[in-house]
């Protein structure tokens, strides 16, 4: 059985967008941006409450866990505006990750990193296997 937070699905948890730009609430902001990078906000630092969010972490190090709202599966979000997390940190983002997957994709799924839309800020994708996926 899934828990509560992962069985409501992406949009029980949809703010308007207007409520989302009033609310101070909506926004976590993983990190302060440099002056450098202020005119090109990324959407992983300036993360909004538009999708299911499982956990977020401070200890080891910051991480969110939450619903990507392109592809609706769970991912890891470094707290850290960087590409490439230390080798602990994937390990703790993975092992974070890998236990909302595993409630979630029962008949199994995988860890994706390949970073299509927003290739600067390390984030991690647990992703279904599809059933035409032949498996080892």
């Amino acid at each position: 059985m899934l828990p509560a937070a992962v069985s409501r699905g992406r949009h029980s948890h949809r703010v308007s967008p207007k409520a989302a730009a009033d609310s101070a609430a909506s926004s976590y902001a993983i990190h302060h941006l440099p002056p450098t990078m202020q005119a090109r906000v990324c959407e992983l630092c300036e993360l909004r409450r538009t999708t299911a969010w499982y956990a977020e972490f401070s200890v080891p190090f910051r991480f969110v866990i939450l619903d990507c709202d392109s592809c609706d599966v769970p991912m890891a979000v470094l707290g850290v505006h960087r590409a490439t997390p230390t080798d602990d940190e994937r390990a703790e983002l993975q092992r974070a990750l890998g236990r909302i997957a595993d409630a979630k994709y029962p008949n199994g799924w995988f860890f994706d990193d390949h970073m299509r839309q927003i290739p600067d800020h390390y984030h991690l994708h647990a992703r279904p296997y599809p059933s035409w996926w032949k498996r080892g």
